[in-house]
């Protein structure tokens, strides 16, 4: 469900990668979790060649909960995602994530205000250990923020901009196919 929300064209749901899989094998009770890494392309964000990094046009703010193509160009094949939440027969799982979804979107975790808490904290934080454009290895990646939020010219849509239009996107999801919660 976060992975939905956060919208990074570059993890499971989109290029197959940056996540690992943990299961925890307790019988009936067992779980598999996903956990991202590598989350510099999502809530909005892409770098400057975005046909590479927004193949949606759209930074992934107006993925459905079931779309396929969020990555490269490319539906998205992961087995994992096919047997569960993009298989139709599997109702129980697929309404479990959308309750999900909701829950995280009825809570303030995905609102502006929160985000900037978030925000704030992590670059009082680490302000000092990082150059904004620098790659770990000391190279230039081009990468930048910006307020531009014309996702066609952009590299990025605002944080407000985007939060807003996926949960606007979500919301308009769940009542075109007559889902209520």
């Amino acid at each position: 469900a976060l992975a939905y929300l956060n919208g990074d064209a570059d993890d499971l749901r989109g290029n197959k990668n940056n996540t690992y899989v943990y299961l925890m094998p307790y019988g009936e009770g067992a779980k598999l979790y996903l956990i991202p890494t590598d989350n510099d392309q999502s809530i909005g964000a892409a770098e400057r060649d975005y046909r590479q990094t927004n193949p949606t046009g759209h930074r992934g703010a107006k993925n459905n909960p079931f779309d396929t193509k969020t990555g490269h160009g490319d539906s998205s094949d992961c087995l994992i995602l096919s047997k569960t939440i993009y298989d139709e027969s599997s109702t129980q799982i697929r309404n479990d994530y959308l309750n999900k979804v909701h829950q995280v979107l009825e809570g303030d975790w995905f609102k502006p205000a929160k985000f900037k808490n978030y925000y704030d904290a992590a670059y009082a934080n680490y302000n000092d250990l990082t150059v904004l454009g620098t790659n770990v290895n000391g190279t230039q990646n081009n990468f930048s923020f910006t307020d531009d939020t014309n996702p066609a010219t952009g590299w990025a849509l605002d944080v407000s901009t985007y939060l807003n239009l996926k949960e606007a996107t979500f919301n308009d999801w769940c009542l075109s196919n007559g889902i209520n919660f």
